[in-house]
């Protein structure tokens, strides 16, 4: 049976726009992250932390990534978040979804990616 792990609502604070003014103050940008196929972990039989993913780590890379960050688009942010995750999380079989919203203006992205 297919499983996944949710991260909902990592709360952001970005310089993020296109324009100067628009990127002049911290946004607040919310991310949620779902990792698909999870079932492919022995954590379930084990109960180990190391046979799986840890949560915390994922909110730890993410929050390294966007540290002090400036971009223009949800897209840029996007591209960054995968490259940082895909780099850092090596387990195959699996598939990431991250849903980023930029909370003052309501746009949301979307992106998919497999490992």
């Amino acid at each position: 049976m297919p499983c996944q792990i949710e991260i909902n609502e990592i709360n952001l604070k970005l310089h993020i726009g296109c324009h100067d003014a628009e990127k002049s103050l911290a946004q607040d940008v919310s991310l949620s992250v779902k990792i698909y196929n999870y079932q492919l972990f022995k954590a379930s039989k084990t109960d180990q932390l190391e046979d799986t993913i840890d949560v915390s780590e994922v909110k730890k890379i993410i929050h390294a990534i966007t540290d002090k960050l400036e971009v223009n688009t949800l897209e840029r942010l996007g591209s960054l978040l995968e490259e940082g995750l895909k780099n850092h999380f090596h387990h195959t079989g699996l598939t990431w979804k991250i849903t980023l919203t930029k909370k003052n203006y309501s746009w949301k992205y979307v992106q998919s990616w497999a490992t």
